[in-house]
């Protein structure tokens, strides 16, 4: 918990925990891991798990060579995960950071230095894994957003969306708006928001 109250925790977790979602997961409406522990607050005879506690740096674009930014937020990201693990040692802590490989950003960038947006994607990726290796960062994983995991991830998470009505159409993939930063408005895709 952080000096003001507040408990950051972050609740969709299945991209975390296992390399195959299908595996832990059977249904948008399974019932996540956390919602079985106990939230009493207060001293208690009996110890009881608590809520994984989840830290994550802002998912990097790799449309270039990471920079001190990229490191600031990491090591910030970093201290929280370290102070929870020691605060709480059986506690689980997940420290996640990532780099996003999608985009017309991505596509213009590796153009313009010759190279196919992979190939490109995978050297700038690797060079953003070198910077946490370099730095010590203590991540429990480091997402791209181009493995198979996180598109099954992100797939389960618009199903739970869509299960309760807050998305409107079939979940399927458009063109992007170039003008919009690849982003959709709103009122295009929800419904409850």
């Amino acid at each position: 918990m952080l000096r003001n109250g507040i408990k950051p925790t972050f609740r969709f977790s299945g991209c975390l925990r296992s390399p195959s979602l299908a595996a832990t997961t059977t249904s948008p409406r399974a019932t996540p891991k956390w919602k079985t522990y106990s939230t009493t607050a207060g001293p208690s005879a009996v110890p009881t798990p608590t809520k994984p506690y989840y830290v994550t740096t802002p998912i990097f674009y790799v449309n270039s060579v990471p920079h001190v930014g990229h490191l600031f937020s990491g090591v910030l990201a970093d201290v929280l995960a370290r102070y929870a693990r020691l605060k709480d040692p059986n506690r689980e802590v997940y420290f996640c950071t990532s780099t996003d490989e999608h985009g017309s950003k991505i596509q213009r960038a590796a153009e313009a230095k010759g190279v196919p947006p992979k190939p490109f994607c995978d050297g700038t990726s690797t060079r953003f894994e070198d910077l946490a290796k370099a730095a010590g960062l203590s991540h429990s994983r480091f997402i791209r957003t181009t493995e198979p995991v996180h598109s099954k991830a992100v797939e389960h998470l618009w199903s739970f969306l869509h299960a309760d009505g807050y998305t409107k159409g079939p979940i399927a993939g458009g063109i992007p708006s170039q003008t919009r930063q690849n982003q959709l408005p709103l009122t295009t895709m929800c419904t409850k928001i």
